[in-house]
């Protein structure tokens, strides 16, 4: 046999941290109740790919659920198809149906 060049080894002698030790999340569960929704959690049911036209949810206003069916944002507000603006900063909750 040839003979074969020598090969150099790094001792290991730290922590190698190949696994996550530890995680955080921005996830958030249900929004509950007297706590109003963003414009953010409008727009990713109006950006969502279901939303072509119009978008059927179910809103909670003082704790009163309606279901409306909305077609666009207008600044703090939302346009339903019946041409009523609603107030984002009262919704209290909003779901896709």
């Amino acid at each position: 046999m040839e003979k074969l060049p020598k090969v150099y080894v790094n001792p290991i002698n730290h922590n190698i941290e190949n696994a996550q030790q530890s995680y955080k999340s921005n996830m958030r569960g249900i929004s509950l109740n007297n706590k109003h929704i963003s414009t953010n959690d409008v727009d990713k049911i109006l950006n969502s790919k279901k939303h072509i036209y119009r978008s059927r949810v179910r809103l909670q206003i003082d704790n009163e659920n309606f279901e409306k069916v909305i077609v666009s944002r207008n600044n703090d507000f939302l346009i339903t198809i019946d041409n009523e603006k609603i107030p984002i900063k009262s919704i209290n909750s909003i779901e896709e149906i």
